[in-house]
């Protein structure tokens, strides 16, 4: 279990035409670099909305990754060699859900140190205390891909934890985000 975790959400890598354009590549770089000297018990998430795979329409399935990839190679090359160091988790969000819809996706990550992780939320334990973490594009009625955890199309998709309304109270909920 990670004694330390950093979390970046809504990277929002690829997209046709000049949304392909990143302009954070020499910052997050820096900071993938210094992480790989947290050690073992440190863990990344990214929080979903890692991709516009919505603004990606040049190619198609899998094939998007492939070319958001190529695309930013500096960023998964640095990707690669920070999560042989510490855990990289990717969670899925409502611009980058087709990684839910095909193990291919996982495959693709896998080979970067990327673990994909489909929930549509995540509990980590810290001592005795409990941060549950979405994207949460499930509270949001445009975002909301209806009956995700029921009957999703995508079979690959994980449902959430189950806790009772006393297990969820107990869990604080991040009410500010820096950055």
């Amino acid at each position: 279990m990670a004694k330390k975790l950093f979390l970046v959400s809504d990277l929002h890598m690829g997209g046709d035409g000049r949304l392909q354009h990143c302009d954070y590549t020499t910052e997050f770089v820096g900071f993938l670099k210094e992480l790989e000297g947290e050690g073992g018990d440190t863990e990344l998430l990214i929080v979903g909305d890692t991709f516009g795979l919505w603004e990606t329409t040049v190619v198609q399935g899998v094939e998007k990754l492939d070319h958001i990839i190529g695309a930013h190679q500096v960023i998964f090359d640095q990707l690669k060699r920070t999560g042989a160091q510490v855990k990289v988790t990717m969670m899925v969000g409502n611009h980058d859900y087709d990684l839910a819809c095909d193990p291919a996706f996982a495959d693709k990550l896998g080979a970067y140190n990327i673990q994909l992780n489909t929930s549509l939320s995540l509990i980590r334990t810290f001592g005795n205390k409990k941060i549950w973490i979405e994207h949460g594009q499930q509270h949001d009625w445009f975002k909301l891909f209806p009956n995700m955890e029921i009957a999703t199309p995508c079979p690959w998709v994980t449902s959430s934890p189950k806790l009772s309304l006393a297990e969820r109270a107990d869990i604080p909920i991040l009410e500010r985000a820096i950055g």
